[in-house]
């Protein structure tokens, strides 16, 4: 008598009938899927290439528009304009704040220097009495000499300045040197010497 292999059907633990039912329609369903997927590949790849297209053909008319200056170029460079003109006319804030910050920490890592006078000066470059100034002073503080620092006096044509401000504070200075006769050399920080 040869003896029976056990079947693997899972067909089989399941009650006749249904379970019979519920393989059928899930292979119905799964056949269906697949026919559903392979009928929609042909439009998802269309739609897939059409946007690619649209975002190279975009891109290209952007290339070219930015270099023959066509619009919408010209707009969004007035519209850039205006918005950082906004921000630079800004009348909530001194034009201090441009170059000045709350300090981090509050007085700790200051240098009190406890060398007696030796008669050398100190030369200081910053915001002093609400405007740009170099100063000379002495050691226990004393001013000795000021010098006020005006963009728009050291430029006051508006068409030989480098840079556009609508405040003199809005201008640091970046490095300064005075000479043994008492000239001051400086260079404003990107806006000119």
């Amino acid at each position: 008598m040869a003896r029976k292999e056990p079947s693997r059907n899972p067909a089989k633990f399941l009650h006749g009938r249904t379970a019979a039912r519920l393989g059928l329609r899930g292979a119905v369903k799964g056949q269906m899927m697949a026919s559903n997927f392979l009928e929609e590949l042909p439009k998802r790849i269309f739609i897939g290439c059409l946007v690619l297209v649209s975002l190279v053909g975009a891109f290209l008319y952007g290339a070219f528009a930015y270099r023959n200056k066509l619009p919408p170029i010209p707009q969004l460079k007035v519209a850039y304009r205006t918005m950082t003109t906004v921000a630079d006319n800004d009348l909530t804030s001194h034009p201090r704040r441009h170059h000045l910050q709350p300090s981090r920490g509050g007085g700790k890592g200051v240098t009190v220097r406890m060398t007696p006078d030796d008669g050398a000066l100190v030369f200081m470059a910053g915001f002093f009495d609400e405007e740009n100034q170099i100063r000379l002073i002495r050691r226990d503080g004393t001013l000795v000499r000021k010098w006020s620092l005006d963009y728009f006096d050291h430029f006051p044509d508006p068409d030989t300045r480098v840079c556009d401000v609508v405040s003199p504070l809005r201008v640091d200075t970046h490095g300064a040197h005075v000479t043994p006769q008492g000239e001051v050399v400086f260079n404003y920080d990107y806006c000119g010497t």
